[in-house]
């Protein structure tokens, strides 16, 4: 959340967000969105195929 916080503060008009843990970006989507940005798509990223680990990356704007 912390690093939401201070991406926030750097008042940046896109993001693409890469987390390698789905409930940290849930976490922070709920806090950039609070602060203006919108989740404009996402999408799972399987590089560890055998196993339960998935990256998502997201893409947000900020609404204007």
């Amino acid at each position: 959340m912390y690093a939401a916080i201070k991406i926030i503060a750097f008042g940046v008009e896109k993001i693409v967000y890469i987390s390698c843990k789905p409930t940290s970006l849930a976490r922070d989507l709920a806090v950039l969105q609070q602060h203006g940005y919108k989740a404009e798509r996402v999408c799972c990223v399987d590089l560890f195929p055998g196993t339960y680990h998935v990256e998502t990356v997201c893409r947000l704007s900020r609404i204007k």
